[in-house]
C-alpha cells in the first residue's frame, strides 16, 4: 500500500496524531493468523514505510479447561460466542523521522482497535 492520498501533505516528520482511518487501512494489509496472535504487514498508509502489526489473541493467563455442560443444562447454560479484543496500535517503522526520539519507532499515527472474535461452532 502506498502512501494514502489524504496523507499527501504528510512532511515525514514524527507527529502524533490518532486517526481510526488509518487502523483501517491496516486492517487490509496481508495478514496471517494463528491461535495466540494475528500479524498485520505492510506499508504504512500515512509514511509508506514497512510496519508489522501484531495483534495478540489469548491473555496468555492460564484458564481452567472448560468442559460441556450436562445434556439436561444444555439449554440453560451458554458459553460465550465471542469475544473482544481492544488494543491501540501505531505505525512502528523503524525509518528515521525528524523530531522523533531516537529510541521510538514509527511515524506518531495510531489508532484504536477493536476485533470481536467468533468460537467456532
Amino acid at each position: 500500500m502506498a502512501r494514502a492520498p489524504r496523507y499527501a501533505n504528510y512532511d515525514g516528520k514524527f507527529d502524533p496524531a490518532e486517526d481510526q482511518t488509518w487502523v483501517a487501512d491496516v486492517m487490509t494489509l496481508p495478514s496471517t493468523k494463528n491461535p495466540d496472535r494475528w500479524r498485520f504487514r505492510g506499508k504504512c498508509s500515512r509514511c509508506d514505510h514497512d510496519i508489522d502489526i501484531v495483534l495478540e489473541i489469548r491473555s496468555g493467563q492460564a484458564r481452567p479447561a472448560v468442559t460441556a455442560p450436562p445434556e439436561a443444562l444444555r439449554s440453560y447454560v451458554r458459553r460465550p460466542t465471542e469475544r473482544t479484543i481492544e488494543e491501540t496500535i501505531y505505525c512502528n517503522c523503524t525509518e528515521a523521522h525528524d523530531k522523533r526520539e531516537t529510541t521510538d519507532k514509527g511515524c506518531g499515527i495510531y489508532g484504536d482497535v477493536s476485533l470481536r472474535l467468533q468460537r467456532a461452532p
